[in-house]
């Protein structure tokens, strides 16, 4: 009887089942940073590419619009005045102020230091020449 005891109690000791449980829990917070991170950065791409975009159209149709007041050739630059929160074409309007990318997740709340930022300012601009036939 006591042979079976110090028999199991060492096979007991000696069991490794818990391994891959302990190191899923050392890695998911790395991960769901990374994840956290990979998100930000596609949202941050994602808002300038559409402002870009919009900055671009805007100027291919003032550089194909008539102009009353027309030199030979002139440049239409378009920039980004406006500030927000999302892509909204009709967001608030602040003349002169980039748009600011919000984040979903407030990095200085997290490590307790509110001077840590994630909100960017995104201000593409856009330059085409005006021919004016």
């Amino acid at each position: 009887m006591r042979v079976k005891f110090t028999t199991a109690m060492r096979h007991w000791l000696r069991k490794e089942d818990g391994g891959a449980l302990a190191e899923l829990a050392i890695l998911v917070p790395f991960l769901a940073v990374m994840l956290a991170g990979v998100c930000e950065f596609g949202r941050y791409f994602q808002n300038y590419t559409t402002l870009a975009k919009a900055t671009r159209t805007a100027s291919r149709y003032l550089s194909t619009t008539e102009s009353p007041s027309s030199p030979v050739v002139k440049t239409v630059t378009v920039k980004v005045p406006r500030t927000g929160g999302d892509c909204n074409p009709m967001a608030g309007t602040a003349a002169g102020a980039p748009f600011t990318y919000t984040p979903i997740f407030n990095i200085g709340a997290l490590l307790n230091n509110p001077s840590i930022s994630l909100a960017l300012p995104i201000a593409p601009s856009t330059t085409m020449y005006y021919m004016a036939n």
